[in-house]
This record gives C-alpha cells, structure tokens and sequence, in this order.
C-alpha cells in the first residue's frame, strides 16, 4: 500500500460528492484500492459530512486549517487570517483515525430507529451546485432553490422549457421537500437513466423517496445498490440500511 496520495484532496472531495463524469470516477475507485492515503482521505471527508453535514465549504475550511485551529471550536477556528492549503501529515493522521472511527458509526448505527434516520435525511437541504444559464425562467428557478423557496420552485418548473440536470435536481428536490413524492420520483427516475454528475444524488433521493412512502422494499434494494455502487452518500446508505435490515 503506497502512502502518498495519488489524487489532490479537491479531487477527491468531488469524489465522494458525486461530481466526477462515470470514467473518472471508475478510475479513482480503482486506484484507491492501492492508495492508502487517499483512502484514509475519503474517510475523513465521509466522516466529515457524517458529523458536520454535507456542507463543502466548512470541509475545505477544515481541511486547510493549521493544526492549531483544529483544537478550537469551528467558530473561533474561521476567524482566523489566510489558511495555509495542501493536506500536510497532521492532516492525515486524522483522516486516518476518522477511517477507523467509521466503523464504530456502523455498528451505533444498527441501534437507531430507521425512521428517525429518515427524517434527518428527507429534511436535509442539499445545497445543489447552481449554474447560471442566462435563461431567465430557468435562473429564477435556480435561484429560488437557493433560497428555499421550494413552492416556487414548483410554479416556476412549468414555465421552464428546456430541462438540464440542476433543474430536474432542484424540482425533484423540492417537489420532496413538500411531499409531492409523485412529481419528485418522475425526476430522479429520469436523473438516474443519464450519464451526468448528478445521477447518484437522484438514486439516493429516490430511495429516500420510497420509504417515506413507507415502500421499505424498494427503499431497501436502492440503498444495497446505492452502498456497493454510490460514493455519494454512501456512509449514510450503509447506516440507514443496516438499520432497515435489522429491524
């Protein structure tokens, strides 16, 4: 096993949030099973998220934090002058140490009540990277999003003529936010037919979809697919899973 990373950690991060095309992403999954430091840098992100919330800025922060920050709370730690970049072996010897921790969160995991994990995640707003196109029915609707303005969102959608992912994302989203499962399943069932970045955020919302309507079946077989494939939300999938299973 190597101990330098073969990939930068902004690479990487886009790894686990799921924004790298199909090819690239096969690619990294393979060259982590022999990258060491790499690995223990996923874990560290996933247990990050797991923790802290998908929230990539306040990763980034942490991650080119000095070691000093890390021993202060978050608060004080972003008040502090230019952060110094590039992950140095502090860095990694808590990547490394989070890795073994992610074990742990698996087997607490099997104790907790499956629908309170539901609840967390159907309520969780995911901040969807937002490009402005110029079209202005579309940039409302982005924008809206943004703001959570989920009704919106929704009004909007139908003046929209020309869908791209970020839209399709934003009006799943939303339509799941309000509990419009029907209008959200139609497009993440679309989403995750394409090649494009945001398909496994939509297999995972699609699950998270299904057993909200209590559809635990189907749930279950999006989640075992969405743990052996996924890099988006994987921990997360893994948890809500075993608890599923075990009850």
């Amino acid at each position: 096993m190597s101990n330098r990373s073969t990939y930068s950690t902004e690479i990487l991060i886009d790894y686990v949030d799921g924004l790298l095309d199909p090819a690239t992403e096969q690619r990294i999954k393979a060259a982590l099973q022999g990258d060491e430091k790499s690995q223990a840098i996923v874990a560290g992100i996933q247990i990050f998220y797991e923790k802290e919330g998908r929230d990539r800025q306040a990763l980034e922060e942490f991650l080119e934090a000095e070691p000093s920050e890390l021993m202060q709370p978050r608060s004080q730690s972003q008040e502090k002058g230019p952060k110094v970049r590039n992950l140095t072996p502090w860095i990694v010897r808590i990547a490394v140490a989070a890795a073994v921790v992610v074990a742990g969160i698996f087997i607490l995991g099997r104790s907790e009540n499956s629908m309170e994990l539901l609840a967390q995640h159907a309520e969780e707003y995911y901040a969807l990277p937002v490009t402005v196109r110029g079209e202005e029915s579309s940039d409302e609707l982005l924008k809206a999003y943004v703001k959570k303005d989920f009704d919106t969102v929704l009004a909007i959608a139908e003046d929209v003529s020309s869908k791209n992912p970020e839209i399709q994302m934003a009006v799943g989203l939303s339509a799941l936010y309000q509990d419009d499962f029907v209008r959200a399943e139609v497009e993440f069932q679309e989403l995750t037919q394409g090649k494009h970045r945001l398909k496994q955020q939509a297999h995972w919302y699609l699950a998270i979809s299904k057993l909200s309507q209590g559809q635990k079946h189907q749930a279950i077989q999006l989640l075992r697919d969405h743990a052996r494939t996924a890099t988006f939300k994987q921990v997360e999938a893994k948890k809500l899973l075993a608890c599923l299973e075990s009850e």
